[in-house]
């Protein structure tokens, strides 16, 4: 987090990468990682979502990771741009983290309809 933070301070327009459900999982939680670096670096938080078909899952990944296949059909979402308010208390984060997640996960529920991938389930 310190390096896409020090990254973020460099002159010039820089953006940073990463998902939302931490190295770990469980997947589809979204953790506050990313709203703690967009609170500290004032850098809006820009929710993507990324589904294909047909595409191979890698369901021994603790998060299901798929790798779509030539010729896929691909979609890309993304939704307004949020900014986390410096001033934000452990419970606003909480709000502002379950408000990012519902986002994303309605996100990719809408983005596997639409090229038809069918995520593996949990368990």
């Amino acid at each position: 987090m310190k390096q896409m933070l020090n990254h973020l301070h460099q002159q010039g327009p820089q953006k940073v990468a990463t998902v939302l459900d931490g190295p770990r999982g469980p997947r589809f939680v979204a953790k506050k990682g990313m709203l703690v670096l967009s609170m500290i670096s004032g850098v809006p938080l820009l929710p993507i979502m990324v589904s294909a078909h047909p595409a191979v899952t890698f369901k021994k990944s603790w998060d299901q990771t798929f790798l779509p296949l030539p010729f896929s059909r691909v979609t890309v979402w993304y939704a307004p741009a949020l900014t986390i308010e410096p001033t934000l208390t452990a419970a606003g984060m909480e709000i502002k983290r379950l408000e990012v997640q519902r986002i994303l996960n309605t996100m990719m529920a809408q983005a596997d309809r639409q090229t038809g991938y069918q995520r593996p389930k949990i368990g």
